[in-house]
């Protein structure tokens, strides 16, 4: 084990997760605020420990890969073993969003340029495979969704890491800022393609279900 200390980072993003997930669950209808702001959280929490358990515990990032992977076939099993379904349509009970929510954690366990380079040709599989195969619309969804984990892990620490390790040498910071500047933009663009209106509907609109996250309300 490393003798490097647990960050004090840590606890306040973890603080930070409950409270989003607290947020989430206790909402009664479909919030966007609240679902992305879940999602940013799980994120930086996901990351954060998996990162903790390599360089802390001095645990090798594929062994923890690994792991994780064996936990997100779990939660996958047991979800579609309880709820019959696999389909994000289907997340329409408390339930079935534990498990959504269960398994999109899981999958911040699994992933600098060889590996972006290999996820990226990865992350094509499920879509070529669904259009000229036939590969059935949930599974092809969800192989999708947790390759974007690994993925965008891999550019982001290609971007942050020394170069003497392999990565481009810019800070985490100027990386993060990056992104949320990227984010930011897409929801600026829009909103002025929209006249503001229609996104400020979307961001709070309250008139759907919130475990209807699959279908979010869209504006008129």
């Amino acid at each position: 084990m490393s003798s490097t200390p647990i960050p004090t980072s840590l606890f306040w993003v973890a603080l930070a997760f409950l409270v989003a997930l607290a947020l989430q669950f206790t909402t009664r209808r479909h919030v966007l605020a609240a679902y992305w702001l879940l999602v940013v959280a799980v994120g930086t929490f996901g990351t954060m420990v998996v990162d903790v358990i390599h360089v802390v515990l001095g645990i090798p990032y594929v062994v923890s890969a690994v792991a994780f992977g064996i936990a997100l076939l779990l939660i996958l099993w047991a979800s579609n073993a309880v709820e019959r379904s696999l389909s994000i349509y289907t997340v329409q009970t408390p339930r079935r969003e534990v498990f959504y929510w269960a398994t999109v954690l899981a999958t911040f366990g699994v992933g600098y340029f060889n590996s972006a380079v290999l996820f990226t040709v990865l992350f094509t599989v499920p879509g070529l495979t669904y259009f000229a195969f036939g590969l059935n619309e949930v599974a092809a969804s969800w192989m999708a969704y947790i390759l974007t984990r690994p993925m965008g892990a891999s550019f982001a620490d290609w971007f942050d890491k020394p170069v003497a390790t392999g990565g481009l040498g810019y800070c985490t910071p100027a990386v993060a800022a990056a992104l949320t500047l990227a984010v930011g933009g897409r929801f600026f663009i829009f909103a002025c393609a929209t006249g503001g209106s229609a996104l400020l509907r979307l961001w709070l609109n309250r008139s759907v279900s919130r475990f209807n996250l699959a279908t979010p309300p869209v504006p008129v």
